[in-house]
Formats: C-alpha cells, structure tokens, sequence
C-alpha cells in the first residue's frame, strides 16, 4: 500500500467517524498522531512521525518545515518555484531527494544549518540548469525530504524517497547531513536500493566505504591528520575530553582519531576526561543536564594538567558548554588552547561563549579546529590545487549571491551543500539526458582529472571510488581541509590550508 493511498482511506475514516459524532480532534487522538498528514499535495507527502511528532517526508518546497524560520521559508520558496519551472519544461528532468534532519525540535543539527545547506543546494541547482554543468541535460528539480530529529525517522524518509523513483524520475539523493548510527543507516538503505548519495558534511570514518556513495567533506581521520599536524609542533602535551556515546559516529570516531593520532614518541595524552551524551535530547531533559555538570566540573581538571592543548572530541553543543564554563576557570591567567572538529560549525554562538572566549591577557581561550569549508580560504597562494579552489568558490560565490544578495555564511554550510548538489548533478549529466540510478552511480569514479569537481570547498576527486587500491573508497582524495579559528565575537577566521599527506613540509599556506 502507498502512502497517499494510506492518507486516502484516513479521509475516509475521517467521514465515516465524523457521521458518528467524533470530531477531527478526536479522530487524531484515536489514531495516534503517528502516519497523521502535515501536506499531501502534488510532489509533497509530509506525515507526522516519531514521539515528537516531526513532520516528515519528502516535499518540492510547497511544504514549509518550520513556516517560522524566514531564512528556511524563504529557501524553501526558490525551491518550489524552480521546481515548478523545471516541471513545466516537459517530462524530461530527474529530481535530486536532499535529506537532512529538518527539525525544529531539537538535536544535534540546528535548523540554521539545515538551510543553509539548502540555501547551497539550490544555488547549484539553479546554477546547473542555467548554465553547462557536464552539459544542460537533463534539468533538475530539487527535493526537499526530512528525517527528522536526529534522523531518527529516517525509514519514512527513505520510503517517500524511494516512492519517486518513478513518478519524479529521481535518480540520486544529496546531504544527509551529521553522522549517527541512524544516518548510516538511512545511507546504506538508499545506496542499497541503488540510488547513489552524495553526502555533504559527514565526516565519520564508518561512511568510509559505502558502495553507491560519495561524501564531498574529508572524514574524521583527515580532518584529525589536519589539525594534530597544524597543533603537534606547538604542544608536546594534551588534555582529551571525548563524549563516549557509542551512538553517535561522528563522536567515537573523532575519540579513536585523536587517541591513536596524539601519542608519539614526543607528544604525550596527559588525562582523559569523558561524558556520555545518550539521552541528552530526550524531551524531558531537554538541555542535558547531567552532560552540562560533568563537562562543567572539568574546567579545574584542566587547569591542573597544565597540558599544551585540550583536544575535544565531541559535538559542538557540548563545546559550546565548556566554552562558557572556562570563563570561571580558577586559573583565569593560563593561556588555554582547544582543537577540534568540524562540528563547530553547528555551535550556536551564545554571549556565555563569547565571554568564555575573551581576550584577555594572557589567559586567552583559543579555539581552532578542522573546518569543512571557509570563504577565506582561497585568497592568495599558488598551485594547480589553489587555482582550482578559486575558480569553484568563485563560481559558487557568484551563482549564491544572484539569488540571495548576502555574503556566504563563514562557517561553509552553504558551500557543503552547494558542493554535494553540484557533484550530484556532474555525475547525472556524464550519465546522458535521462539517466538512470544505475548509470549515475557508473559515473561516479569518474569524477576525476579533467572532471573534477570544482568545488566551493575546493576540486572534489573521486579516483577513491572504488579504484584506487589502498584508498577509502566514498571519500574525495586529497580534500582540503582549512584550519579555522572561532573569534570571541562569534566569527570564523581563516588560519591556514592543509592537505593530505600531513606534514609540516607538505602544508599549503
């Protein structure tokens, strides 16, 4: 049984139990809110879903996801007008699902970050079919689909995506977003059923080698390579501080990074501290009480170990709490430094943050970390690499500014998601006009040499999938990883380039 026939026999039931006296508002009690319609109309079938009754499901922007976020609606308006341009053209376009845990809600990805992935997969949608991208054909509609919070839904998700294979020739899926046990698994249900996915800003090692699956961002591993080699000649010495959920991919594999890639015969892991973040977006204790303790007891701790460098390994909401907490440190005149991450990025910058981020000297808190994208990061240098990182951000920074008049956001959201939307549709039109999923995922170890992608982030290589031996298939070869710094007023600033292999010779300044 589909879906809509689904909401269909509910209308129904809805008559039949209304001749009967029982209101609407009954009705919804007697079914549970669960499989309950938010939008069915045209492309859209958005139902409610899971104990917090998230609206999920797929849409073509007609359906709002959160009508009170402006930025949100205003993206998810482009969306739908494009699309219906696309629509009106003829049968002969295909559509792109982009899947992100879109909630209002709660948990580990902010709404904020949600659109402005979106803001970036449309402007490369709008880019691609107003200009050659690999050709002009086929056009693209962009679809908009949710998982919910913490993609915990992600089966729904999957299911309305899989269901417009058919009626909206859709041939990939692009975004995802964070990296969980349920992402993974939402992944590896798409990529199964052959439709290739091409991810945004996962970075956890287990998205390594998904077969039908492509990620533009670096993995944990590089991301860690990258700033253990841009931290390790200034601090012999570390403090870790790692979240032991074991749920949550990004988490433990960023723990097994920085504890297998610290110690060496001259650096040294001096003490661990550990919280457990399982359960923390549960509704009846919404802001993670107990993690919010135990990370504000370690601050003392890490004053005491007088360590050359915290490595936090965990999520940026729980950074975002020893940040304020350190701005009552009992040794309020030692110079604290913290690397990281690229989970930053989805740190809502607070003034408790920002005050625990104060210069002041010399006790200065200074944060750096492993980002996945930054406006800054090709303005001068030099190489074919450098060259080819200009003219992506160049044409991404052009194309984003036709259609929002803004400058892009520095923490690289919006260049993630325009570099997953542009790979997604290069390796659709290499496929002919009216590809099928099986032809796009033939196309995508050749995004390579001459087609390159050229990214907002930088040229994304996928020589790694699936023939290069020793490479981790899924991931682009040699990504650039731009070291950033998290000022006390909130900004992004640009600090240095690095790129695989990690050495201090082998840095692109």
């Amino acid at each position: 049984m589909t879906l809509r026939r689904k909401v269909g026999i509910t209308v129904c039931v809805i008559i039949v139990l209304a001749g009967v006296g029982i209101g609407v508002g009954s009705l919804v009690h007697y079914l549970g809110d669960a499989g309950a319609t938010c939008m069915n109309q045209g492309v859209t079938i958005v139902t409610h879903e899971g104990a917090a009754g998230d609206c999920v499901g797929i849409t073509d922007g007609t359906y709002q996801f959160d009508p009170a976020f402006d930025a949100l609606a205003h993206v998810e308006n482009a969306i739908r007008a494009e699309d219906q341009r696309v629509r009106d053209t003829g049968p002969g376009y295909v559509s792109v699902a982009y899947l992100m845990p879109i909630s209002a809600t709660g948990g580990v990805e902010p709404i904020q970050t949600a659109t402005e992935q979106l803001e970036g997969a449309y402007t490369a949608q709008y880019y691609a079919n107003h200009h050659n991208v690999e050709g002009t054909e086929p056009l693209i509609q962009l679809l908009i689909a949710s998982s919910g919070t913490q993609a915990a839904e992600y089966g729904t998700a999957v299911r309305d995506i899989e269901n417009d294979v058919a009626s909206q020739h859709l041939v990939a899926a692009a975004g995802i977003g964070i990296s969980l046990d349920s992402t993974i698994a939402e992944v590896k249900e798409l990529a199964g059923g052959t439709i290739p996915v091409f991810a945004s800003s996962v970075t956890s090692d287990a998205f390594d080698n998904i077969p039908n699956m492509v990620r533009v961002s670096p993995s944990n591993s590089e991301d860690v390579g990258a700033v253990l080699s841009f931290i390790k000649p200034r601090a012999a010495t570390a403090f870790l501080i790692q979240d032991t959920n074991q749920t949550d991919s990004y988490d433990t594999t960023i723990v097994s990074e920085f504890r297998n890639g610290f110690p060496d015969p001259t650096h040294s892991i001096v003490a661990i501290e550990s919280y457990d973040t399982v359960g923390e977006v549960d509704p009846n204790d919404p802001v993670g009480r107990a993690v919010a303790n135990r990370i504000g007891q370690i601050p003392s701790d890490i004053c005491d170990s007088h360590a050359g460098v915290v490595l936090f390994a965990g999520r940026g909401r729980e950074l975002g709490i020893l940040l304020a907490d350190l701005a009552s440190r009992p040794c309020l005149t030692q110079p604290i430094t913290i690397v990281t991450g690229d989970d930053v990025t989805d740190m809502t910058i607070t003034p408790a943050i920002e005050q625990g981020l104060a210069a002041r000297s010399p006790g200065k808190v200074t944060l750096e970390y492993a980002g996945e994208a930054s406006p800054s990061e090709w303005g001068h240098g030099s190489g074919t690499v450098f060259q080819q990182g200009q003219q992506g951000f160049t044409q991404f920074s052009q194309a984003f500014g036709s259609r929002f008049r803004k400058v892009p956001d520095d923490d690289g959201n919006a260049m993630m998601g325009y570099d997953a939307m542009l790979t997604s549709i290069s390796a659709i039109r290499l496929a002919g006009s009216a590809p099928s999923r099986t032809a796009v995922v033939e196309e995508l170890s050749a995004l390579q040499g001459s087609r390159t992608v050229l990214g907002a982030s930088g040229p994304i290589d996928l020589s790694a999938s699936y023939q290069c031996p020793g490479c981790q298939g899924s991931n682009p070869v040699g990504k650039v990883i731009p070291i950033l710094l998290l000022s006390p007023n909130g900004t992004i600033d640009f600090v240095q380039r690095e790129q695989p292999p990690f050495s201090a010779a082998a840095r692109s300044r």
